[in-house]
């Protein structure tokens, strides 16, 4: 058996995380970022980069070539200016993975009583 560590001989295509300021998608720009390589490109966004200093931390540390961009799903020209960033970074490789973990929460609604309104407002 070989004693020669196994270097895998191909690049992931660049990836996309929405929301990742904390909790799950933190998480997964963490973890991401520990398994990929400076050829791959990873790209989390939130809404406040600013302010996103646990992700910020996770970015200085992470393997992949690291991008954070500010998105606010709820914004149209926050979406906009996402794409023209992300188009810029990626070119023509294009992104073949999109996480969406992006979710809006009303303080004014209980889990349980829920407008259409609302519910609209989250799937839109």
């Amino acid at each position: 058996m070989s004693s020669t560590p196994y270097f895998r001989s191909y690049v992931y295509p660049p990836e996309l995380l929405e929301s990742c300021s904390r909790g799950i998608g933190l998480e997964f720009v963490r973890q991401l970022g520990a398994r990929l390589t400076r050829d791959d490109i990873l790209i989390a966004t939130c809404r406040l980069p600013d302010l996103a200093n646990d992700l910020k931390a996770v970015v200085k540390i992470s393997m992949a070539e690291t991008h954070i961009l500010q998105l606010d799903i709820t914004d149209e020209e926050s979406i906009n200016r996402a794409v023209r960033d992300v188009e810029a970074i990626v070119g023509e490789r294009g992104i073949d993975y999109l996480l969406s973990n992006a979710a809006i929460v009303s303080l004014s609604h209980s889990l349980v009583i829920l407008t259409q309104q609302t519910v609209l407002l989250i799937f839109r």
